[in-house]
């Protein structure tokens, strides 16, 4: 059974996608750029040495995410990635980093 698209359908498709079902050049650069980005902060989190450092190296890794969204024509999810989770979540996640005072320079022991 042969299907034609009909020009209604033809718009459901993807402006990312070329003609022939393939990424531009832009939007494959895009990814590389962010894909190099994301790969790069998710290392900083593993081999941060303090937790303000991995938290900052997080937000990179959200915000990386939300250019994602935004390149694949999802502007809410992005938008509502750097919103919610870029700056509620990891916001409190840093205040209570320095609420706590981890990797502070006072002394652990009890003082006499």
């Amino acid at each position: 059974m042969n299907a034609l698209l009909l020009p209604s359908e033809v718009s459901a498709v993807p402006t990312a996608l070329a003609g022939n079902g393939h990424l531009g050049l832009g939007e494959a650069i895009v990814f590389g750029v962010v894909a190099l980005v994301t790969v790069a902060c998710g290392i900083g989190v593993l081999t941060a040495k303090r937790a303000v450092t991995a938290a900052i190296n997080m937000i990179g890794i959200m915000i990386s995410l939300a250019v994602l969204y935004i390149v694949n024509e999802s502007p809410f999810m992005g938008i509502t990635q750097v919103v919610v989770y870029t700056g509620a979540v990891m916001t409190l996640v840093l205040f209570v980093i320095m609420l706590v005072g981890v990797g502070g320079d006072e002394p652990v022991g009890a003082a006499g």
